[in-house]
């Protein structure tokens, strides 16, 4: 099976073949961008994601031949940076609208109706992720400003947990009006079909 990143990147030509080549440079530019920001944050949360895995098969096997070297902050560890990683994956999840969305009544309607309907969603999740981010960075704020640390022997500052909120918060309200521009424009979203069937 192909990589998401290939994927993309044959979606990509693929809006090129079919009428993006006389696309503006600003366009091209624009394309560009988003097929490198892709490829980057498919890298960091599949880096992150792998590093938390390898963090927690090398704690195993100490603990199964040298328990008294195993790191004892393993856990507190992996999730922190699987939380990261998730809430760095969900700005792309919506910005190429690969989401869950409940759209069987929407799905009968004309298609005039269901874009425009579809463009309110992604302006109502936009103003949402900014109430999030809001939130998000006055927690996160809150733990800096207090000096909060975590609760273990790692003591960890929490405010960089607590910041991974206002972050995610900030890709997903990028993402809404992405995909709100994007279906204003006509651009399709990503499809999954175009992953070799390997």
């Amino acid at each position: 099976m192909a990589s998401s990143t290939d994927a993309a990147e044959r979606h990509g030509a693929a809006a090129t073949a079919s009428g993006g080549g006389g696309a503006s440079p600003l366009a091209r530019v624009a394309r560009a961008f988003a097929t490198f920001w892709t490829g980057l944050e498919v890298w960091v949360t599949g880096t992150m994601v792998g590093g938390a895995l390898a963090l927690v098969l090398y704690t195993v096997v100490l603990r199964w031949l040298a328990p008294a070297y195993a790191p004892h902050v393993t856990e507190e560890v992996t999730v922190y940076i699987v939380m990261w990683a998730v809430l760095l994956a969900v700005g792309r999840v919506t910005r190429e609208r690969r989401h869950i969305r409940a759209d069987l009544v929407v799905g009968l309607m004309p298609t005039t109706v269901q874009r425009g309907l579809d463009v309110l969603a992604n302006l109502v999740g936009a103003a949402f992720a900014v109430f999030l981010f809001r939130y998000g960075y006055a927690v996160a704020y809150e733990a800096w400003d207090f000096g909060d640390l975590s609760a273990t022997t790692l003591r960890f500052p929490l405010w960089i947990y607590y910041a991974s909120l206002p972050v995610s918060a900030a890709l997903i309200a990028i993402g809404h009006v992405t995909a709100a521009i994007a279906i204003l424009a006509g651009w399709d979203a990503p499809d999954d079909t175009l992953e070799d069937p390997a």
